[in-house]
């Protein structure tokens, strides 16, 4: 048996842009913006060949091309897949809203809205009345925005209600939108919910029209987000915080007071902002959810990255897939609980309760109690699991304050949390699934008039897959980038022979006065480009020079 000595090629003729698109053809399908360089190195850590960036680029304009001609067919077969979404998900609601430019112009598909029969029975069975609302713009040839409306689960996490893909966010789309999700819920009686967004314009109108009675908190960081960009610095960015999450209105002027100490301007344009939809003093205690932000949407948000850049269809369906394997994963998950609640909400608790220590407790022999440390006083009350600082009441978790209480009455913490954060209510949120759903083959063919896609809006410009940062977010990216490129000048030099300073070990005097001049007239091997004979050496060869000690002199004085 011979033994093969071939050399290993890393370059073939037959890897070709055509080959390119034939094998990854599917890969850009599921992700139509992966990046040129990535496609390289997949190859090369795939199959150990190397692939110019240029070919993969034109290879994934060539797969994207083709992926265009199935854009319009999407629209036609979207009836039939919201059928199939139907008939495997009894209780389902789906609904497709059309236009047209003229009475006798061919259907146009506008928006689509998706509420699972599961996700609405497990929000109406274990969740609280907390809805957070947001909207996130398309990626692909579709231009337009998803709608998402997200709950709260027993263990402060975002629970997925319904979402919708609208031609843009405004007053007709939110009203629109927000109908059908009133109607799925059954929503009657509106005084007994919170809404939240991030001060979308025309929202809250539409809220207030359809929700008489509600309580809309507007995102605090979105609110702050506009105020800072007349008052900025870490200091009023502090007392802006302070102010959002005090729970009381007692100390809620306090900390109104010393930001105008500090800057009168800065307090009366935080007036323009109603503090009514983003302070923790003016919230509900019914809801059980002091958030102040709407962090839920946005971590919502990020899981559909990916998806908002395909055609209808495929965004749709991973968006559901997402969901059901968020479903399934926290069945599996809570049944790892080691107590009655979940591990944030635990977090949260025992926060509370290292920030317990130092109180003085007060007790009037029934079930009264004052907590008092320095000039700070609270009145405590175990059986209405109250206290005067509000945040027990908000939250449904005990506070620092009320901890000091149960303690002194020999009880266990987590007696005292809110039912809305048990096991049995998060058993039953996740108690409902969603079916899977068939291949297109087996998709019923719904008869009638033929949908046709929108006319894709072509935007000014490159087109922008990044999200525009706020000026907060950009501040901490480029003081972060400061930090990793530190410039070197100004730095002292230390030698690694003598330890002196002002010199590194090539110019060290102890190491010169020990070899002698010879060492200074050493030929130093100096890297450039080859001329004459030495030209057959390719670029970059080295050659041997030898240097005088005056330049060698004046080489030394420039770097020291």
């Amino acid at each position: 048996m011979l033994d093969h000595r071939c050399n290993s090629q890393f370059t073939l003729g037959i890897v070709s842009q055509k080959w390119l698109e034939w094998k990854f053809e599917e890969k850009v399908r599921q992700n139509p913006t992966i990046g040129y360089s990535e496609l390289s190195k997949t190859i090369k850590d795939e199959f150990s060949i190397n692939v110019t960036v240029s070919m993969c680029r034109r290879a994934i304009t060539g797969i994207l091309k083709k992926l265009d001609i199935g854009y319009e067919t999407q629209f036609k077969r979207l009836r039939d897949y919201a059928q199939e979404c139907l008939n495997s998900n009894p209780g389902s609601t789906v609904k497709i809203k059309t236009t047209r430019t003229v009475p006798t112009s061919p259907m146009v598909f506008e928006r689509i809205y998706v509420c699972f029969h599961a996700m609405k029975m497990g929000f109406l069975a274990g969740c609280r009345k907390f809805i957070g609302l947001d909207g996130c713009f398309l990626k692909g040839k579709l231009k337009g925005e998803i709608l998402t409306a997200v709950g709260k689960d027993g263990n402060n996490q975002m629970y997925p209600i319904a979402w919708a893909v609208v031609e843009i966010e405004n007053n007709s789309s939110w009203r629109w939108f927000l109908e059908l999700l009133k109607a799925d819920l059954d929503i009657t009686n509106s005084s007994e919910w919170t809404l939240m967004s991030d001060q979308q314009k025309g929202l809250s109108n539409v809220i207030q029209d359809l929700f008489s009675g509600v309580q809309h908190r507007n995102c605090a960081r979105h609110v702050h987000a506009n105020w800072s960009k007349r008052h900025r610095g870490k200091v009023l960015k502090t007392h802006f915080w302070q102010i959002a999450k005090t729970p009381n209105k007692a100390q809620l002027a306090e900390n109104l007071k010393a930001l105008e100490k500090i800057d009168v301007a800065a307090r009366v344009d935080l007036d323009k902002y109603p503090m009514q939809s983003w302070c923790k003093a003016y919230f509900k205690e019914d809801v059980k959810c002091d958030m102040v932000d709407n962090n839920l949407n946005e971590a919502f948000n990020k899981t559909l990255l990916n998806a908002r850049s395909k055609f209808i269809i495929p965004m749709l369906e991973d968006i559901r897939v997402a969901t059901m394997k968020r479903v399934e994963k926290k069945k599996v998950w809570v049944e790892n609980w080691r107590g009655n609640y979940g591990s944030l909400v635990l977090k949260k608790l025992n926060e509370s309760i290292l920030g317990s220590v130092g109180w003085e407790v007060i007790f009037n022999g029934v079930e009264g109690y004052e907590i008092k440390k320095g000039t700070l006083q609270f009145k405590v009350n175990l059986q209405l699991t109250s206290c005067s600082y509000r945040l027990w009441q908000l939250s449904g978790i005990p506070c620092r304050h009320g901890i000091c209480d149960i303690f002194h009455k020999g009880h266990q913490p987590e007696d005292y949390i809110h039912e809305c954060y048990s096991k049995g209510l998060y058993l039953k949120t996740y108690e409902h699934v969603i079916q899977p759903l068939n291949g297109e083959i087996f998709w019923p063919r719904i008869e009638g008039e033929e949908l046709h896609a929108p006319v894709p809006k072509k935007m000014t410009g490159r087109p922008k897959k990044k999200r525009k940062l706020e000026e907060t977010e950009k501040n901490k990216k480029k003081m972060s980038e400061e930090v990793s490129k530190l410039s070197r000048k100004g730095r002292i030099m230390t030698c690694q022979l003598c330890k002196g300073k002002g010199h590194n070990k090539r110019f060290c005097p102890t190491l010169s006065s020990q070899q002698g001049e010879s060492a200074i007239r050493t030929p130093v091997a100096v890297r450039g480009r080859g001329t004459g004979r030495g030209r057959g050496r390719g670029r970059g060869s080295a050659r041997l020079t030898d240097l005088s000690q005056e330049s060698f002199v004046g080489t030394s004085a420039c770097i020291e």
